[in-house]
């Protein structure tokens, strides 16, 4: 017998009770039917990782549609702090490198996705992007993993931050594996979720932490912005995390505010 007979105190934890107990608020429904809001912000335990996984359950029944979730581990987030350092220590200049470096792996992460799919195999090595894919760890490896490998070999320690910063997404090759996403889109009908979930694992609110999640962010904006028709990006953000980033931001009422939905699971929905 269980010791509490109502589940693990962390719903996550317990998938089947959280599959027969889930309560579907007007703001779950929300996310299914609308792609307005993007950054989903509440407090621990109100609910966030266990509406990734119902999130999860229902775009994978969906047809055409591939479901990507990213929940980092604390060690990984660690080791990836201590390359966002070449950046230097201005929280703009950190934010700026840590966008495309997400922004790429996300990139390789849909890439992956797809080439996993027989139809689109050979498209995909007609376009850049297979040669990217062959230096990308794929699914053997989580993608924070990924993305440092590829990190060591593309920042210099002998040039100065902002030259790092500059070269980096051509160094990185971002516009052919983007021009390589668009004709694979164009030239089929398959859809993107990515759901990305528990980046306050290794979390620090300091310039580097705040900088690091800030980033993740805004790559997550910015591919929903570019792929609208094939690409649904939700990042699930701890409350303590949004306040840092609304401070530490100088550009969050441009970038972020208008794509965060608060409160999901909280007190009014339960009342």
């Amino acid at each position: 017998m269980k010791g509490n007979i109502l589940g693990d105190i962390r719903a996550e934890n317990d998938l089947e009770m959280l599959d027969h107990a889930f309560l579907e608020t007007s703001d779950y429904k929300a996310l299914l039917e609308s792609s307005d809001r993007c950054v989903i912000v509440g407090r621990r335990g109100t609910g966030k990782s266990a509406l990734v996984h119902k999130l999860n359950k229902y775009w994978h029944n969906q047809n055409k549609t591939f479901v990507i979730v990213v929940a980092p581990e604390e060690d990984q987030i660690i080791g990836l702090r201590s390359l966002l350092g070449i950046f230097g220590d201005n929280f703009v200049h950190i934010k700026a490198g840590a966008k495309i470096a997400w922004r790429y792996a996300l990139y390789m992460e849909i890439a992956t996705k797809l080439n996993s799919h027989y139809k689109l195999q050979k498209l995909i090595n007609r376009t850049a992007i297979g040669a990217h894919l062959n230096e990308w760890g794929g699914s053997r490896f989580n993608v924070t993993t990924n993305i440092r490998r590829k990190l060591r070999l593309c920042l210099n320690n002998e040039v100065s931050a902002e030259d790092n910063i500059a070269d980096l997404s051509s160094n990185l090759g971002i516009v052919d594996v983007e021009d390589g996403l668009y004709e694979l889109f164009d030239n089929s009908n398959f859809k993107i979720i990515l759901l990305i979930d528990r980046l306050d694992e290794g979390y620090s609110p300091d310039c580097k932490g705040v900088a690091l999640v800030d980033g993740f962010v805004q790559a997550v904006i910015d591919l929903n912005t570019k792929f609208t028709r094939n690409v649904r990006g939700l990042v699930f953000l701890r409350d303590n995390m949004y306040r840092s980033i609304v401070i530490n931001d100088p550009d969050f009422t441009r970038n972020i505010e208008g794509q965060v939905l608060m409160n999901i699971w909280g007190q009014s929905n339960n009342s």
